[in-house]
């Protein structure tokens, strides 16, 4: 299988969107929605080269950035190293894992510094029922009660910042979790707050790289990437006279984000391999 993958660039959403309708089908009201988030996204799929270098093509008169790939392009794309820590040196960064295993990025090699924000959400609906007891009616021997049921939803939701740092040749991604990281490396710039020594630190990486490119599509755009739910939760907890039933509902849209990311990984490539 191909498939052609579309960057929203500066093209003329209603235009662009009116393009895609007539090309892969569907509304033009739902493209536009799609190219408003302003990230990379798989447009068609296709049997043959041929069909989808025609639909890229034609794509691209229309003012988006499309580009004909084989499916085999995604299983490319590197891993995710988590960092723990860094230091930085001269030419490059160095990077410890979870485990102490340390990885040197040359800072000339990093081509794209993508931004990215995770939403991470959870619902709970709580439902207790109580009874109340008739005391009078019991003295008669008739006990008769009466139940209430009240219904409790709480939500909360709280976001995850981080950045990836690709490195091209040979090809690495690492990921800057915001709140896992261990700052020591920024030296005597470091402060208490973990969100002044993450914008500390993305400053001085963006500073120290100039080849590499900034996106912050996804740190926009979190919100809109659709989640999914992680984890369903039933517990029912019994007392007397009263019954409870909590249903929590986790929404986290993580994996969405990453595979968004990965499809700015084979843009920004593309970009490069196109002659100038």
């Amino acid at each position: 299988m191909h498939f052609v993958l579309v960057a929203p660039g500066q093209a003329d959403p209603a235009a662009a969107s009116a393009a895609l309708a007539d090309t892969v089908g569907g509304g033009a009201y739902e493209h536009r929605q799609v190219l408003l988030r302003g990230l990379p996204f798989i447009a068609a799929w296709r049997d043959t080269p041929a069909q989808a270098h025609a639909v890229a093509a034609t794509l691209t008169q229309a003012g988006l950035e499309a580009w004909a790939f084989d499916d085999a392009v995604l299983d490319h794309v590197p891993p995710v190293l988590d960092a723990r820590a860094f230091r930085f040196a001269p030419d490059h960064l160095e990077l410890l894992d979870r485990r102490g295993a340390a990885t040197a990025v040359p800072l000339a090699r990093v081509g794209l510094i993508c931004r990215a924000r995770a939403l991470h959400a959870s619902e709970t609906t709580t439902e207790t029922t109580r009874k109340k007891v008739r005391l009078g009616a019991l003295a008669m021997g008739v006990p008769m009660s009466k139940s209430k049921t009240t219904r409790e939803v709480d939500r909360t939701t709280e976001d995850e910042a981080f950045a990836l740092l690709w490195s091209v040749g040979p090809d690495l991604c690492v990921r800057l979790s915001r709140d896992a990281l261990d700052y020591e490396g920024l030296g005597d710039a470091r402060v208490v707050s973990a969100q002044t020594n993450y914008l500390a630190l993305l400053a001085r990486l963006e500073a120290a790289c100039p080849g590499a490119r900034v996106d912050a599509a996804l740190e926009r755009a979190a919100g809109r990437v659709p989640p999914v739910p992680t984890q369903r939760l039933r517990d029912r907890t019994r007392h007397l006279r009263s019954s409870s039933v909590s249903d929590t509902v986790a929404e986290d849209n993580t994996d969405a984000v990453l595979f968004a990311a990965r499809l700015l990984y084979v843009v920004e490539r593309a970009r490069r391999a196109r002659p100038r």
